[in-house]
């Protein structure tokens, strides 16, 4: 045999030559033939052209990544009119796939599609995690925004009544449509609260959720409830259904009105104010009051 680097003459099966020492049985490594006089150089990373398109394509900064300065600016434009940048975001979609270049020719750097995905996903991924630990804090927000504003309708309630009862020698109205009737609160928002579920058929020239039994009750008793949110009307739920936390607005016979935690879950007028004004119904008042309300429990 033939040494393959000085051609001398070998013994057969020979892993070295005895007079250049080359290595034997091995073929040697060829550079791959060049292209155009020069060899293969990646610039520019197809990942990063991707990762560019999908987060920033509106504005196409994946274009300028590229070398492609005159598409970089039309995608620019169309989205800085506002009108046309739809076609911007799906033209730069389009191109994550289509674009394998760069704008000199050269072909961009493979691979990373997995990684691309991973990175394309994790957005999404983070917008959930964030949504659900978020979420329950965002309700709780907007319920307690909920909750002040039906505590001013309460009081602009309370101050209708007032005035219906300064007009009508003492005497609170039979109902709160007489209040709207007669011009004390024309406003029909202000019957209404916001947290209910359940919202009352507009069909009707009056329509309300709230629960009035100031019926029979004087100017000049104080501090007695004569109206409230229905049961049930604000509360959260937590990851057992069963499982509430309850509150009610109420308004009182002086015109002011406060908001109650209650301590369990409580479907009826009568066991709330018992709940929160034990002796309710020690009084002549008082017991108008209740006996109100249990009509008022009667018609939910």
């Amino acid at each position: 045999m033939k040494c393959r680097n000085c051609n001398a003459d070998l013994p057969d099966n020979s892993r070295f030559c005895s007079v250049c020492g080359a290595q034997q049985g091995t073929t040697p490594q060829v550079p791959a033939p060049p292209q155009n006089g020069q060899f293969p150089v990646y610039q520019k990373s197809r990942t990063a052209y991707r990762l560019l398109a999908f987060f920033f394509g509106g504005l196409g900064i994946h274009n300028f990544y590229a070398g492609y300065v005159t598409r970089g600016i039309i995608q620019l434009v169309l989205t800085l009119t506002g009108v046309f940048a739809i076609v911007s975001c799906i033209w730069a979609f389009i191109e994550i796939f289509v674009v394998d270049r760069d704008a000199q020719g050269m072909p961009m750097k493979p691979g990373g599609c997995g990684c691309l995905l991973l990175v394309a996903l994790l957005p999404l991924l983070l917008t959930i995690i964030s949504g659900m630990v978020l979420l329950p804090s965002l309700q709780t927000a907007r319920e307690s925004a909920r909750r002040s504003y039906c505590l001013s309708s309460l009081k602009q309630i309370g101050l209708a009544v007032q005035q219906y009862a300064l007009d009508n020698k003492g005497h609170f109205p039979a109902d709160m449509r007489t209040l709207k009737e007669n011009d004390y609160l024309s406003d029909p928002d202000c019957y209404i609260c916001p947290s209910s579920s359940e919202q009352p058929s507009c069909g009707s020239s009056f329509a309300t959720n709230y629960i009035y039994f100031g019926r029979g009750i004087t100017l000049d008793v104080a501090d007695i409830p004569i109206a409230m949110d229905a049961p049930r009307n604000h509360h959260i739920f937590y990851k057992n259904p069963r499982n509430y936390r309850n509150f009610v607005n109420i308004l009182y016979s002086d015109g002011h009105a406060r908001g109650w935690g209650l301590p369990r879950d409580m479907s009826s007028c009568v066991e709330i104010l018992n709940e929160l004004h034990s002796g309710l119904a020690d009084s002549e008042a008082g017991r108008i009051v209740l006996e109100n309300a249990r009509k008022a429990d009667m018609a939910l």
